[in-house]
């Protein structure tokens, strides 16, 4: 007796879910190899074998290295950056500033893909090695999260929140700096310390030294 064959219309999605699947898996075994040997030491063909495929399966989704750290750091990245698209609050900017600075805190807390990103990009092991696309992701993140800073601030400064000789550009640069120093300090040593609620505490303190006295 033969097999009935699937219809037709059902072959094209159970095709595109399984490559959806293998992409997947192949991103999640590149977080694990690459967190674990760095990236410079492990090769495509590692990743392939920590995800159960063959190379040619890889080479079928990704380019290269580049290419897949590409995509490493723009699934982590995307909901990350999304937290900042909020329209601004014209009745309390500092306050979304604080909000929003929390929330950053809070997704990399609650995120092992964003902190696996966080601790190669700064893994003094590898100041090359493959590293370009992740660094220039990095820094177009960080870019993003200065421009936010700075409406934010510039609105502050038009309704009258931010102390008169207070340069936003600058401000938004320290801003800048306190959010990196907690990430980094707090991924030596989970253990040291609350990242979330001192983060909290340490920006609200920030804020207030830019804050106009009532």
């Amino acid at each position: 007796m033969r097999r009935r064959r699937a219809p037709p219309d059902r072959m094209p999605r159970r095709t595109k879910e399984d490559a959806a699947a293998t992409r997947d898996a192949l991103l999640d075994a590149a977080e694990a190899v690459f967190g674990a040997r760095g990236v410079a030491a492990a090769s495509l063909a590692d990743v392939a074998a920590a995800a159960g495929v063959t190379r040619g399966a890889l080479y079928w989704h990704f380019r290269d290295k580049a290419d897949l750290l590409q995509a490493m750091l723009a699934r982590a990245a995307f909901p990350f950056e999304q937290q900042w698209r909020s329209a601004i609050d014209e009745g309390d900017p500092l306050g979304q500033l604080e909000r929003s600075f929390v929330k950053v805190l809070r997704g990399v807390a609650a995120e092992p893909r964003l902190q696996c990103l966080h601790a190669m990009v700064h893994d003094p092991a590898e100041p090359g090695g493959g590293m370009g696309p992740v660094h220039a992701q990095q820094r177009r993140i960080r870019a993003a999260f200065l421009d936010r800073c700075n409406a934010l601030l510039r609105c502050a400064r038009r309704t009258g929140q931010l102390r008169p000789r207070i340069v936003v550009r600058h401000a938004a640069f320290g801003l800048d700096a306190l959010l990196d120093g907690l990430l980094h300090n707090w991924m030596l040593d989970r253990t040291e310390f609350d990242l979330v609620r001192v983060g909290r505490a340490a920006a609200a303190a920030y804020l207030d030294g830019l804050r106009r006295a009532s």
